[in-house]
């Protein structure tokens, strides 16, 4: 008797959305991407997407992040390029600064097309006990 194999794909397989956090790391890679083109723009095009899908800490101007993406917003509805720039890097890093004071591993936060903000050119050395051992 023959049986029929069944592969690991079939014809109909309902595509599971991204999830809203996937959504928004998305946005922002796209977001920097444009900036580093000098595509000012699409880059602000990325903003307002981003603005629309945005949770209340991005949002909010009462803590630094929300802030520093307030200023972001700002510098783009200026048309200032450099400004959006400098404004996106105070971004990833004040959120790396708040990731590494909520992680006590010091493990290292999603970054945005390996960037890494706190140590431009160069990752921290971490022991096996997650201790930064290139401070």
């Amino acid at each position: 008797m023959l049986v029929p194999s069944i592969s690991g794909s079939s014809a109909y397989e309902p595509a599971s959305a991204p999830s809203p956090l996937h959504q928004t790391l998305e946005g922002f890679k796209q977001l920097q991407q444009d900036l580093q083109a000098g595509n000012l723009s699409q880059a602000q095009a990325d903003y307002a997407a981003l603005s629309q899908n945005a949770n209340a800490t991005l949002t909010s101007t009462s803590n630094p992040v929300g802030q520093a993406f307030q200023a972001l917003g700002q510098a783009l509805q200026a048309g200032n390029l450099s400004g959006a720039e400098q404004a996106f890097k105070t971004l990833q890093q004040v959120t790396v600064k708040i990731f590494q004071q909520h992680h006590s591993t010091k493990a290292e936060p999603p970054t945005v097309q390996g960037s890494n903000p706190t140590a431009p050119g160069s990752a921290p050395t971490t022991t096996s006990t997650g201790v930064d051992a290139s401070a």
